[in-house]
């Protein structure tokens, strides 16, 4: 599957994909996210989505990029096949993939929450996971690794520290007025 992966970029390589692929909204998608969320925190009505964002962001972080990519050490595949890349090369473990693992915490908090922009961060997660692959930092695995760590994150993220805060004096005081 990663020798897959690596192939297809290598067929599809291009200038237009090059830019769709290494522009700025998909090398600093973090940052984005992030943005998206300090947003969501100023307005009302998305104050409870924003802080789900939040920690399962925080969450993702922590277990992908401090702790699963750090154990598990997978070398990146610019470096194992002598490939070309494009965008500044990332310093740190191969898997999981954390701008996949990230994306899709943020998506899967809008999934799960059934919120009406849900299929806009599922693209936005799916457009930055193939982004990665096609510009040679990550494997397909790393990819699937980081979709199912920031869905998992998600999900639990929402379903119970969502219902946590669901019963915190926070929202019990925002209720009583």
């Amino acid at each position: 599957m990663d020798s897959l992966g690596i192939e297809a970029a290598k067929l599809l390589n291009s200038k237009a994909l090059d830019v769709f692929f290494g522009n700025p909204v998909t090398v600093y998608a973090l940052y984005i996210l992030i943005a998206v969320t300090a947003v969501l925190l100023m307005l009302p009505g998305t104050r409870k989505t924003a802080v789900l964002v939040a920690i399962a962001f925080l969450i993702t972080w922590i277990s992908g990029e401090l702790m699963l990519k750090n154990a598990i050490g997978r070398v990146r595949p610019f470096i194992e096949y002598d490939l070309t890349v494009i965008i500044k090369r990332p310093e740190s473990y191969s898997f999981p993939s954390g701008h996949t693992a990230m994306s899709f915490a943020v998506a899967g908090v809008f999934l799960f929450t059934g919120h009406r922009y849900r299929k806009v961060f599922l693209a936005f997660a799916a457009y930055v996971s193939i982004s990665r692959v096609y510009l040679n930092v990550h494997y397909m695995t790393d990819i699937l690794g980081g979709m199912l760590l920031g869905l998992m994150v998600s999900y639990v993220t929402v379903r119970w520290i969502g219902r946590w805060l669901q019963n915190s004096i926070y929202y019990r005081r925002k209720r009583q007025t």
